[in-house]
């Protein structure tokens, strides 16, 4: 028997096809894992444009019916919940300049803002000197301060403003670092020691699928109790020590994105004023303190005898000796802010002044709850304006001019002739900034403006208020919004806490007294 079977192809595997090559599988593989998904993506984000979902993310939106741009009051979500939500005030400018007019930008958090009253802003303080000097021109001057904001919200409105043909950038802000968004201390976005990665949040927040997954992670957080804005009360329980080991990220996070807010100006030809940053160093104590680590309960116990000792001998007036007694508990802990205040009380009471001010600095750095700038802060703007000086950065000191001797030639340590609280400026207080502002503004006017006074005097004090319509019954009513800010948390925890509330109280009762006899009565008539 013959066998018939031939060596032939089986005509079955004929139809099947040829296995795929590695390289050929891993292809499709990324395709289904990465640019399907994509164009998935891309679709939903163009449709939630297409349908107008979600809210724009530039500072500056074009108004309609006009041809003017103005405040965005959705750019704040990008940073905050929307029950948190910081808005600015309201600002209009045109995107093309009128010819010869000079546009200023005022950037920063509530105390370039002006807190408690916008109008008296050092902002409007000093366009009101630029017009009394130079009455031909026309100065722009564009409120763009929030609060609660810090150098990480400021960066991307200095971008947007870059593209208004900026003349000039002031930038005033450092009071927020730490509990502003991504801060140490924040209640919001929280802390990162990556910047790449912190920008790159902020980024993703143009895309309408990010605003859509955030929206629906909110609105599912809701029930369980969304937080409220309750203000600085806030808080309340972030603490950040000084030798915090997230501060320096927080001091590496502020000088990049000063130094790019800079960058942004000069792009476009701007100039910029970087400010150092007041704070009330002799009239507000600090509103929490921490001893260091590692004391014993015997140290502790020490402490606690000398340092109420010493708050004995302050209240009898006994100042010499309160400070002794200050100096033994120092001796044990360094770090104890309320402490470093005291001392600074005693050696001002003992007419140690320059002693005072270290002391009185030293308290403010140590504040464990930080709404204040401090030296770190203020070391890095004058560092910014001494390195950057090549592309148009300059440096106004208002800490320093705010220590200058007084009239009397006295020594001056910065308290509530400046501010009402910690850092929210007086009228006094908003035209020393604009009075430091002014030389130097005028230093970068073209000179077609410039030669209209060739040797320009700072308005005076007076001539700015009236000029403004700052009387007795505006600084009354201004008084009484701060009374009620400070009726709350942290202010209640400071330990003179009752002492400055009834100071402040006494002055708006006098000044509610004078405006019964003569409401008109020009800003600071002593008459």
């Amino acid at each position: 028997m013959t066998d018939d079977t031939t060596d032939h192809d089986d005509p079955v595997d004929d139809q099947l096809p040829a296995p795929l090559s590695r390289k050929k599988l891993w292809l499709f593989r990324l395709i289904a894992m990465v640019v399907i998904p994509l164009l998935l993506l891309g679709g939903l984000e163009l449709a939630l444009r297409i349908v107008g979902y979600g809210y724009p993310t530039a500072y500056f939106v074009h108004a309609k019916g006009a041809d003017v741009y103005s405040v965005n009051s959705q750019f704040g979500l990008r940073f905050f919940t929307p029950e948190m939500n910081r808005r600015a005030g309201p600002a209009y400018i045109a995107k093309d300049k009128v010819a010869g007019s000079y546009r200023i930008f005022v950037l920063g958090g509530s105390a370039a803002q002006g807190v408690p009253d916008p109008a008296y802003s050092f902002g409007e303080i000093l366009k009101t000197m630029l017009s009394e000097t130079y009455p031909d021109a026309t100065f722009e001057v564009v409120p763009t301060a929030m609060t609660a904001i810090n150098s990480h919200v400021v960066l991307p409105v200095a971008r947007d403003c870059a593209k208004y043909e900026p003349d000039l950038f002031i930038v005033y802000m450092g009071n927020n670092e730490v509990v502003g968004p991504f801060g140490a201390g924040t209640v919001f976005d929280g802390f990162n020691s990556d910047l790449g990665v912190i920008r790159a949040k902020i980024a993703s927040r143009k895309w309408k699928i990010i605003q859509l997954t955030s929206n629906i992670g909110h609105r599912m957080r809701a029930g369980s109790g969304t937080p409220k804005w309750e203000s600085m009360a806030m808080f309340m329980d972030n603490h950040v020590p000084a030798n915090d080991p997230r501060m320096a990220g927080v001091y590496s996070h502020f000088q990049s994105n000063l130094e790019d807010i800079c960058k942004a100006a000069y792009s476009e030809g701007a100039d910029t004023l970087v400010c150092t940053v007041g704070s009330n160093l002799q009239d507000c104590a600090p509103f929490a303190s921490e001893h260091k680590a590692g004391l014993t309960a015997e140290q502790l116990a020490q402490w606690d005898q000398a340092y109420q000792a010493g708050i004995a001998l302050a209240e009898a007036g006994e100042d010499a000796e309160a400070l002794a007694a200050f100096q033994q508990a120092e001796a044990i802990d360094t770090d104890y802010a309320e402490l470093r205040f005291r001392m600074a009380q005693c050696y001002r009471a003992t007419g140690q002044d320059e002693l005072a001010r270290q002391a009185f600095v030293a308290a403010r750095n140590l504040d464990v709850l930080r709404f204040r700038a401090d030296t770190r802060i203020n070391t890095i703007v004058r560092d910014v304006a001494s390195s950057h000086q090549n592309e148009k950065v300059h440096l106004v000191d208002v800490e320093a001019a705010m220590a200058k001797p007084g009239p009397s030639g006295e020594a001056r340590i910065a308290g509530s002739e400046f501010f009402y609280e910690h850092v929210h400026m007086t009228f006094e207080g908003n035209y020393q900034v604009a009075a430091a502002l002014f030389p130097q503004v005028v230093d970068q006017l073209p000179e077609a403006i410039r030669s209209q006074s060739p040797n320009p005097q700072i308005p005076s004090l007076a001539s700015c208020a009236d000029a403004m319509g700052m009387n007795q019954a505006q600084r009354a009513q201004l008084l009484l919004y701060v009374l009620d800010m400070t009726a709350r948390q942290p202010f209640l925890g400071q330990f003179d806490y009752d002492e400055r509330r009834a100071d402040m109280q006494r002055e708006y009762d006098r000044l509610q007294r004078e405006l019964e006899l003569d409401e008109n009565r020009p800003f600071g008539d002593p008459s």
